[in-house]
């Protein structure tokens, strides 16, 4: 994607403002993607981080239980 000017827009001038508000529309739904699989990679991350400590946790839970005993 991109915004490059066709021959046709090049001859007259420039391009239009209905290209314009097409390619940004486009660049908006790419952005809105790219977002969510951000926000998805993100939550996993933190999602197996989560999990870590929760474990980590446990296992020190387990080894004071084990001391007090």
């Amino acid at each position: 994607m991109g915004i490059a000017l066709k021959e046709n827009d090049r001859k007259h001038g420039g391009v239009s403002k209905q290209y314009f508000k097409k390619e940004l529309k486009q660049m908006e739904i790419q952005l809105y993607v790219l977002e969510q699989k951000v926000s998805l990679q993100v939550n996993r991350s933190l999602e197996d981080y989560y999990y870590e400590v929760t474990n980590e946790l446990d296992s020190l839970r387990q080894s004071m239980s084990h001391l007090e005993k």
